[in-house]
């Protein structure tokens, strides 16, 4: 521990803090079990806890015993769970402040977080009536991939913060509902790996390149006070390592650029998709290098604060319909309701993906996965019904009313209006 500390990407810390105590379940939550396995020689391996020599004092010492993230309050029956904001708000009392702070923060002060939801509703169906809907076909194809709803789970991180079975239960739910889920690469042997075992596309996030100040996260860490091991002091404030964003976040490589991605391209024949477009430049560049697909991304909110609305992105991206007949335009962000899923489609996007939604349906395991995509395709099929369309072939921006948003679209180029040749005077 003396030599590791001081070394761990998370900062020393949060390592002083379980000093001496049972640090299993806060590592469970931002760690895989091959982690040790992979990383720690095994000069430091001490050997295996004899459980029969641990006592009751030992155990009720409370300044390093990790605080599960999981609540003793009773959750409501996952059959009373109506829409994908029932899902959030169980997790208010379910989960422990630091979870919930995790997975709801954003950047600053959540401004673009907000607007990725608030401008889903500033759109308008115009309904078509009398229209034979009693059969409706919700099934899409991403990638060449057959989907039963044009849906896909967003690259996430950390799902044990929302639920024991985390990743696994992504991973179960996506495939008995028949939708995509993302997961990360980040190295040649593990592209090549995933590549060799089927893998049908690499995502790659962009949007990035630093840690942002996540103050909700932050807070919930400021809260801590606890007695350094190595010290004796009590430290107690802001301790800005001991937030989960910035304790996992060490291995963003801030030199990451688009040499990196023709890299990538050479160990792999998958689609490659950049995850994090948030402007007509960097669609028309990722197009021009080849990529297969882009994904119109802030990352929730959560990288820099007032960036664009991805459904900002995808209207001014209508200006430039070359770049939908070269690459799928995915979208995410903000989206709650099927009818969003809807909208999206209309406006050109081939799918669309959800992040905190189903990190909050973690909390129920694969079920409540499988529950959250259930509603989502009931939802889609209503809306398609109500706006008068049989199959997301038929969806069109003809189906929408978007002038409570046109005004704000930028046209004419990537250039802003304000933009001059000036040359500053040298006094």
């Amino acid at each position: 521990m003396t030599r590791f500390a001081l070394e761990h990407p998370g900062g020393a810390e949060i390592i002083y803090r379980y000093a001496g105590h049972d640090a299993t379940e806060e590592y469970s939550m931002v760690h895989t079990p091959s982690i040790i396995i992979n990383e720690l020689p095994t000069s430091e391996h001490i050997g295996v806890l004899d459980k029969s020599s641990v006592t009751s004092e030992w155990l009720s010492q409370s300044s390093g015993t990790a605080v599960s993230p999981f609540k003793a309050s009773e959750k409501r029956p996952l059959n009373a769970l109506l829409n994908l904001n029932d899902f959030e708000e169980v997790c208010t009392y379910s989960l422990t402040k630091k979870s919930y702070a995790f997975i709801s923060g954003a950047s600053n002060d959540n401004i673009t977080r907000d607007s990725n939801k608030s401008w889903w509703e500033r759109i308008w169906f115009r309904p078509q009536v009398l229209r034979n809907v009693e059969s409706v076909n919700t099934r899409s194809q991403i990638l060449g991939c057959d989907v039963e709803i044009p849906i896909f789970i967003s690259p996430a991180g950390l799902a044990k913060t929302a639920g024991q079975e985390g990743e696994l239960a992504l991973s179960a739910g996506a495939a008995s509902t028949g939708i995509i889920q993302c997961d990360r690469s980040k190295t040649q042997a593990l592209i090549e790996a995933v590549t060799a075992r089927g893998i049908k596309a690499i995502f790659i996030t962009v949007d990035l390149p630093v840690v942002s100040k996540r103050e909700a996260d932050e807070i919930v860490a400021s809260e801590l006070s606890f007695v350094s091991s190595m010290s004796g002091s009590k430290t107690s404030g802001l301790v800005k390592s001991a937030g989960i964003a910035r304790n996992v976040g060490s291995f963003i490589n801030p030199t990451f650029s688009w040499e990196d991605i023709a890299w990538v391209r050479k160990h792999t024949h998958l689609p490659i998709l950049l995850k994090g477009i948030q402007c007509v430049a960097d669609a028309k560049k990722a197009m021009s290098i080849g990529c297969q697909g882009i994904i119109l991304s802030n990352h929730g909110g959560r990288a820099l604060d007032t960036a664009p609305p991805p459904l900002l992105t995808l209207l001014e991206l209508l200006e430039c319909p070359e770049i939908f007949s070269a690459v799928e335009v995915l979208i995410d962000g903000g989206i709650r309701r099927g009818s969003d899923v809807l909208k999206a489609l209309c406006l050109g996007a081939t799918g669309v993906g959800l992040g905190r939604s189903f990190m909050y349906a973690v909390n129920y395991g694969k079920e409540g996965v499988e529950h959250a995509v259930n509603i989502l395709k009931d939802e889609i099929q209503t809306a398609m019904r109500l706006c008068g369309v049989t199959d997301l072939s038929q969806a069109s921006p003809d189906m929408l009313n978007t002038a409570e948003l046109d005004y704000i679209v930028r046209r004419g180029g990537s250039r802003h209006l304000y933009t001059h040749k000036v040359i500053r005077a040298r006094l």
